[in-house]
């Protein structure tokens, strides 16, 4: 199965950095975080990737998707993923106690394995495969960070439905969406949180 999406350093830095400061202003602190879907992009490309939010960016990444998607068809090429160590780092103050990734993609896994391996990643990390339409993870986490996953699902409810059961009462989730799910409020764009 290809990746249906390209990411970049610091794609999501805006949305990470808004959730920690709700996370830190909420007192959470030694949190369960839970990283669905990080994405990647073939290893040799992605240095040809500008960083964070930008109108050239978005150009390059287009053509950049454009041979990637090619690339991915042939299954020879590793990935990269970055926002399992910009998950990290940004909430490194909050002394995270371990970081779950799950993805449907096993290269995104195998790139995950690999920022362990590199110890680029220096708290615990458990990363599985995982397709969120056929049900929802076994773990509850404190913070929940799904960004740019419901919209390229087949059935938009029910994934949304499986990640949201994973944040705990209290907990947040940053996930692309615009009106609170059942037993959330909003914090603000992309970020609510479980209040029952």
């Amino acid at each position: 199965m290809a990746l249906k999406t390209t990411t970049w350093k610091d794609r999501n830095i805006d949305n990470l950095q808004l959730t920690k400061t709700f996370a830190v202003k909420k007192g959470i602190t030694h949190p369960v975080i839970i990283n669905f879907g990080p994405g990647g992009s073939v290893r040799f490309l992605a240095k040809y990737l500008l960083h964070g939010p930008s109108a050239e960016r978005d150009t390059r990444a287009r053509i950049i998707r454009f041979f990637e998607s090619l690339l991915r068809k042939t299954g020879l090429f590793p990935l990269i993923t970055n926002e399992p160590e910009e998950i990290v780092r940004i909430f490194s103050s909050l002394l995270p106690k371990k970081l779950l990734v799950y993805d449907r993609e096993k290269k995104v896994i195998m790139a995950v394995n690999d920022l362990v391996a590199a110890k680029i990643i220096d708290i615990p990390v458990e990363a599985e495969i995982i397709d969120l339409l056929e049900g929802p993870v076994a773990s509850e986490a404190d913070i929940v960070i799904a960004l740019n996953i419901v919209s390229r699902t087949n059935d938009k409810e029910r994934a949304l439905n499986h990640i949201i059961s994973s944040v705990r009462v209290g907990g947040l989730v940053c996930i692309n969406i615009d009106e609170p799910p059942a037993g959330f409020i909003k914090l603000g764009q992309c970020l609510f949180e479980r209040v029952n």
